[in-house]
């Protein structure tokens, strides 16, 4: 079409005047500079924080089991050892008679020994199903998976030891003493979680990770 002078005329009335939202040369809605959001792969999603508590949850009834039944193993055999069988008699050298520990020691001897498996078990429940996995058995059972967030690859040990020291805490969940601060901080990572967009908590933020699963 061309104007009175012979040049082309400009758009109809009431036409747009540039290209169409979302298109090239345009700014896709919600892109600042007009770069796409980022995302995760074609898909798949973002874990969510509720999901993800499910996860743990379940993954904590596994553990309980698991160092509960070493726990009673190990316990039952070392106090019939050393200090205290069923039925309260006194063992050779650590017990209540002359030259043993007393209650207060066998107690904490006890604790000791509990914190000792419950580290080890997560530790090894934990690192190993992420770098052979990339999930646990609660996040696989929510389809949910454990990759390196810069280029989606199963994250390495380095990653899974940090990731699991930032999240489970193990020594100072077993501390009485500091119940409080760990459920503080267990409630603040639950908050980063559902904040921010790619769903990384600050344990996530830490080593790099973000956790992902099946679009539904």
């Amino acid at each position: 079409m061309t104007g009175p002078g012979g040049g082309p005329s400009g758009p109809p009335p009431g036409s747009p005047s540039g290209p169409p939202p979302g298109s090239p040369g345009g700014l896709p809605p919600g892109s600042p500079g007009g770069l796409p959001p980022a995302g995760p792969a074609p898909g798949l999603e973002y874990g969510s924080a509720g999901i993800r508590l499910v996860a743990y949850i379940i993954d904590g009834i596994i553990l309980g089991a698991i160092s509960g039944a070493l726990g009673g193993m190990f316990g039952l055999g070392w106090f019939r050892t050393f200090g205290l069988d069923l039925l309260g008699r006194d063992g050779p050298g650590f017990g209540f008679g002359p030259g043993g520990v007393g209650v207060l020691g066998v107690a904490w001897i006890g604790f000791i020994g509990w914190i000792t498996i419950t580290t080890l078990v997560s530790g090894v429940y934990f690192v190993g199903l992420w770098t052979r996995n990339g999930a646990t058995l609660g996040q696989l059972v929510l389809g949910l998976d454990v990759r390196n967030a810069a280029d989606g690859a199963r994250v390495t040990q380095d990653q899974a030891i940090r990731r699991w020291a930032y999240l489970t805490v193990p020594v100072l969940s077993s501390l009485p003493a500091l119940g409080l601060l760990v459920l503080i901080y267990q409630i603040y990572l639950l908050v980063t979680t559902s904040s921010d967009p790619a769903k990384q908590g600050f344990h996530d933020k830490q080593v790099g990770t973000v956790v992902v699963r099946r679009a539904t």
